[in-house]
């Protein structure tokens, strides 16, 4: 999450590692792909590890019990590694993972972590294709992948190209490819995990989290999600203390006298200028025993002759006759707006809408047309002169 900078600590050849791998490679949680580095390691050589410093304290200490010499025997049983799917939604682990991890613990597993660490350290853009490529190979299509042969074909596969690809894969049993992996390895046990991969570990500043499985780390990632929402969402809507005291920006010097002027002078435009016009009134000539309900597009004064049949000498006389303030005139222009309105846009039946959108594609094309038609005149004479 924001704030937060993690380390997964996988090996490729651990099937909790890979189902891990693909869900944080969906959709769902393809935010944390930003901060999230994937480091490779191989459960053996962390075995191998804790047994070397298991030693050295056996060493100092002879009283130990003598029985805990026997876990370097079990380096070679898959069940001393303990790998266990968590119960969640989504976690789907490879198909008959059970087989194909005794498969590749038998034949070797060091080999991929050795690749991938070189590829980390030589190529990092490639390092994801390759987690990918090798993933796959191994717990989809269920092929070897514990020889340099493999490991080549799973290069040319995830893209990198052949000279840095073979220089990888020549190395691979280099005292320098070794130490990267021990590193890696040294790297997450000092994080204090008493667990195989995968481990996921987070930073934040100074504080830092260790977590085993997937399912830990997916819960720990929702709970941060939900309290970075609540922080930025409900900080602003959260009540405030009981007895907090809310004072205006503005000291009340200031704002009380504007705030009251601003009052006096919306009721003083009301009362001796909004309320002796007749805006947001009926046309007073409306009388509902004689007209019925109101209608907006109807004329309610005394009907005149028609424009269009008065005659010529009778005009200056008709237009006398007409009222020519600015509120007669806008109230003649609004019930025309309405007549408009109530002929064409309303009543029980509309018109179709497929003709209505064609109707005004139509206009739209005419008037372009009509608008832009003295382009082609040139052309048109060009034909005619042809």
């Amino acid at each position: 999450m924001a704030g937060w900078q993690w380390k997964m600590f996988f090996d490729i050849v651990c099937p909790n590692s890979w189902t891990s791998f693909k869900l944080l490679r969906s959709e769902k949680m393809k935010n944390l792909m930003i901060a999230m580095e994937f480091v490779p390691i191989c459960d053996v050589k962390l075995a191998i590890i804790r047994a070397g410093d298991w030693r050295k304290v056996r060493r100092e200490h002879k009283d130990l019990d003598a029985d805990a010499s026997d876990r370097l025997t079990l380096l070679g049983n898959v069940e001393f590694f303990q790998k266990r799917i968590p119960a969640m939604e989504g976690y789907v682990p490879p198909v008959n993972w059970e087989e194909t991890y005794a498969s590749a613990m038998a034949n070797g597993s060091i080999v991929p972590a050795l690749f991938l660490c070189s590829v980390k350290h030589r190529a990092p853009d490639y390092l994801l294709s390759s987690i990918e490529v090798i993933g796959r190979r191994l717990w989809e299509r269920r092929l070897p992948v514990h020889k340099g042969a493999h490991m080549s074909a799973c290069a040319r596969e995830a893209g990198i190209s052949f000279p840095t690809s073979e220089e990888i894969i020549s190395r691979l049993s280099h005292v320098e490819s070794k130490q990267l992996l021990s590193r890696n390895s040294e790297d997450a046990l000092a994080t204090g995990a008493t667990t195989f991969a995968p481990l996921f570990v987070g930073f934040s500043g100074s504080d830092r989290i260790v977590l085993d499985n997937f399912k830990d780390f997916s819960e720990h990632c929702c709970s941060q999600r939900m309290q970075l929402e609540t922080e930025r969402k409900m900080s602003w809507f959260r009540p405030p203390p009981p007895g907090t005291q809310l004072r205006p920006w503005v000291p009340d010097l200031i704002f009380v006298p504007i705030s009251r002027a601003f009052e006096r002078l919306g009721v003083f435009f009301y009362n001796r200028i909004l309320n002796k016009t007749e805006v947001g009134l009926f046309d007073k000539r409306w009388n509902k025993n004689v007209h019925g309900p109101y209608c907006h597009w109807r004329y309610y004064g005394k009907l005149d002759t028609k424009l269009m049949d008065v005659k010529l000498a009778d005009l200056p006389a008709w237009l006398a006759r007409r009222e020519k303030t600015p509120s007669a005139m806008y109230n003649e222009f609004m019930r025309n707006i309405w007549r408009v309105h109530n002929k064409w846009y309303s009543g029980p039946v509309y018109a179709n809408t497929v003709k209505t959108i064609f109707r005004f594609i139509f206009a739209y094309s005419f008037l372009n047309w009509l608008v832009k038609s003295h382009r082609y005149l040139h052309v048109q004479k060009t034909m005619y002169h042809w």
